[in-house]
């Protein structure tokens, strides 16, 4: 029986082949679970070249290994502390590598987690849970393919650039913002229907941009 040490290593092995695949991505990956919080990063890039000013962006990320026995995973459970830091950092992707018994890859799941995801996570945690000091919190994940996850990548860089500078500033709601004034949202997709795809795995977030 292997232990989870072992286990975790071979997840990231997982991860790091079905990454790896894919021309404009490049995983950086820490497989002796000796960092922080953090399990590494994944270099995103506009093409496939080893220039420096061909980097898009890079994604921290999270990366958790298991064997569980069920037909389908449907969340995983995180430390509230280290989100706490994911959210003051721009973020994090979490993904959640399935093996079976003996240790093949069964499936991946993830889930983007940009700095306002988090912060409503931890929001609603609270809220529910007034009378405790909950450690954990459960993630809702979604099974990874290769189609999804270039854009879905993209997609949290964009997120997260924009959310970074003010994610300690108090939201502010959709009624106290002028008629005149212009919201934009961004998803990915090739047509505007798949906007519904998107919300299914996916926060909407909605940027107001005062030019005053």
């Amino acid at each position: 029986m292997a232990n989870n040490r072992k286990i975790e290593t071979l997840g990231v092995s997982h991860l790091s082949t079905f990454i790896d695949k894919h021309e404009l991505l490049q995983s950086y990956f820490d497989r002796n679970d000796k960092t922080p919080v953090w399990d590494g990063e994944i270099h995103v890039l506009k093409s496939p070249s080893e220039k420096k000013d061909e980097i898009l962006g890079k994604v921290p990320v999270q990366i958790k290994t298991t064997r569980q026995k069920k037909d389908v995973l449907k969340s995983f459970s995180l430390d509230t502390r280290d989100l706490e830091l994911y959210k003051s950092n721009g973020g994090v992707v979490l993904f959640v590598v399935w093996l079976n018994e003996d240790n093949g890859l069964r499936d991946i799941y993830y889930k983007s987690l940009p700095p306002l995801s988090i912060k409503n996570l931890l929001k609603k945690s609270k809220l529910k849970n007034k009378s405790t000091n909950k450690k954990k919190l459960s993630i809702e994940i979604f099974k990874l393919d290769e189609k999804k996850m270039y854009p879905m990548l993209v997609d949290f860089i964009n997120n997260s650039q924009k959310q970074y500078s003010f994610i300690n500033v108090e939201s502010i709601s959709v009624e106290d913002i002028p008629d005149d004034k212009t919201l934009k949202f961004y998803f990915y997709g090739q047509e505007k229907e798949e906007i519904f795809n998107y919300q299914e795995e996916h926060d909407l977030f909605i940027y107001y941009l005062d030019l005053l």
